[in-house]
């Protein structure tokens, strides 16, 4: 079965916070257009900036098939959802900056919610080097530890034929 995906991994908090966001962001805009008629331009304005956060909030979910990598952005609506699929076959090393790890990982994300500035809490980040030599960065608050299992994957799938850079080095959460 070609379709299935042999693991499936997403941030549990990251994905909480999302549906969060979500329900705070919907009652913000009930609110707002229950008061609607007492400052039409200053609520539409309003309502219009809830709108896009509503559509550009997402999270991210990693799905490892026997031979190609998705990775996906999942957004409440199909149209604000993406999927970036990259075949064994083009991929030629996978490079990894893990922090985020465990508990404390779950932590700082969850602060992350609070946080004004975007930078603030760091991610875990990967870079897929394909054989063109065109370098993919992303970011993303999945766990260090599930990262090494996507890529521990990865290199078994590809009968070691990707190369994962990065697994076992120690960098601090900030």
């Amino acid at each position: 079965m070609e379709n299935t995906p042999k693991l499936i991994v997403e941030s549990k908090v990251d994905k909480f916070t999302f549906y969060l966001r979500h329900i705070i962001f919907i009652s913000f805009f009930v609110y707002f257009l229950t008061v609607l008629k007492e400052n039409p331009i200053l609520i539409s304005i309003l309502l219009f900036i809830l709108i896009l956060f509503l559509i550009f909030l997402d999270y991210d979910q990693i799905k490892i098939f026997s031979n190609k990598i998705e990775i996906v952005q999942k957004g409440l609506f199909k149209f604000n959802t993406s999927v970036k699929v990259f075949y064994f076959d083009e991929i030629n090393t996978i490079e990894t900056t893990l922090r985020i790890e465990g508990d404390e990982g779950a932590l700082i994300q969850l602060i992350g919610i609070f946080r004004a500035t975007i930078n603030l809490v760091s991610m875990n980040e990967y870079i897929i080097v394909l054989k063109t030599d065109k370098r993919i960065s992303f970011n993303t608050k999945i766990l260090r530890q599930d990262l090494i299992k996507v890529f521990r994957l990865v290199e078994k799938l590809s009968e070691n034929k990707i190369k994962v850079t990065g697994l076992e080095k120690e960098i601090p959460l900030l």
